[in-house]
């Protein structure tokens, strides 16, 4: 644990501007964060509430009419076939997806849909098992675990994969600036979307959106029974679109349970004593939502959407968003499961307890009993689970 931000003077004010900027989130409530005292009378209203802002913050454009979404190409592969498409969500946007169709799903069988979001820099051609978008495209880890789209359609369910901005076959020039668009490419999107009052996570959750309005007139897809999964930063839209979207069958978030300004109320100024620690990335932030909600008030807002969380997290935050969904009458629509090194409640050594401040990133994921190295999509928890919702 590293020293917290601190001051000497006796007034209790900072000279350091980051310690006065710490001193406005240190005791920050977002104006519509959920209240446990709620009643079930009161949710839905609550939930309006943060529909309402929510859509405000992600300042979605508003076009003309596009053009529909084009196939580009179809190949069979073992059990199914794999689509290539491309959207066109507002003038200038190119979005590339992939969709995968299980055998004998036709207009006369229909089936349900999984909309799956990747993590990071993994780009969709992976979640379909496929070869990367473009040559030297880096190795990412958990490959072999990672292929949700692949896991959704041999389960006998269409999967349609989508890109993060900035990502795949979303990036600047591969073929000369290569993996460096992944890292300053995202970097240099992200600060000029704020600067133009936009955001990545506004952008990302539009462009799929866009996807999933078309993917219900497809008349082989069953309208009613569509399912978002997602993994890492994939979770984002998806928490977005599943706040926005109450008719959803069901969503997958693979990462553990997250609070953004939490996670800044307890980190220290630094993680190794020497130097400021890098910040919330610039991809994660939003205008103004910190002011309003946090990414577990967004969890709690689905409530009675059917929702599975594969990665735990802080047990304060598991706390609320179970409660959320007892408040909608909808306990059982809310499944948890914890990383496997933290499945034993006896190895989960900080939960009930208050969580101190001054710690290191490391000490903070370690109390939300977070197994680093082994964030992967948890297919064996969450294809069963998609199934018993999707499939009956």
């Amino acid at each position: 644990m590293r020293a917290d931000y601190q001051t000497d003077r006796p007034d209790g004010r900072f000279l350091s501007s980051l310690g006065f900027k710490q001193h406005l989130v240190q005791d920050h409530t977002p104006r519509l964060a959920f209240d446990p005292e709620l009643t079930p009378a009161e949710f839905p209203a609550w939930q309006e509430r943060v529909r309402a802002k929510l859509r405000e913050l992600m300042r979605y454009p508003e076009p003309p009419p596009q053009p529909a979404p084009r196939q580009l190409w179809s190949e069979p592969r073992d059990g199914y076939r794999i689509e290539k498409w491309e959207s066109y969500p507002e003038p200038g946007s190119v979005v590339p997806f992939l969709m995968l169709v299980p055998d004998g799903v036709d207009t006369d069988n229909p089936a349900p849909a999984v909309h799956c979001y990747p993590g990071s820099a993994h780009p969709k051609e992976w979640l379909a098992g496929e070869e990367a978008p473009w040559p030297g495209y880096p190795v990412r880890p958990h490959l072999d675990r990672n292929d949700m789209a692949r896991q959704v359609v041999r389960a006998g369910m269409v999967a349609i994969a989508v890109d993060n901005p900035g990502t795949g076959e979303l990036v600047e020039q591969p073929e000369t600036l290569g993996q460096s668009s992944l890292g300053a490419g995202r970097v240099k999107l992200s600060q000029d979307l704020i600067a133009m009052g936009r955001s990545y996570v506004g952008l990302s959750a539009y462009q799929k959106h866009v996807i999933l309005d078309w993917s219900r007139t497809l008349p082989f897809v069953q309208p009613d029974r569509i399912a978002l999964s997602a993994h890492s930063l994939g979770t984002e839209p998806a928490m977005v679109l599943g706040v926005l979207e109450p008719g959803l069958a069901a969503v997958v978030s693979n990462d553990y349970l997250a609070s953004q300004i939490v996670e800044e109320q307890h980190l220290g100024p630094s993680d190794d004593g020497g130097r400021i620690r890098n910040t919330i990335p610039l991809w994660h932030l939003i205008p103004d939502f910190w002011l309003w909600l946090d990414l577990n008030e967004l969890l709690a807002a689905m409530a009675p959407t059917p929702l599975l969380l594969t990665e735990g997290g802080h047990w304060s935050l598991i706390q609320k968003v179970r409660q959320a969904y007892a408040t909608a009458g909808a306990a059982d629509a809310l499944e948890i499961h914890q990383y496997p090194a933290f499945a034993d409640p006896a190895t989960r050594v900080t939960d009930g307890k208050p969580l101190p401040y001054g710690l290191t990133l490391a000490e903070y994921l370690l109390a939300c009993n977070v197994d680093v190295p082994n964030h992967y999509y948890k297919g064996t928890v969450a294809i069963p689970w998609l199934q018993r919702q999707l499939l009956g």
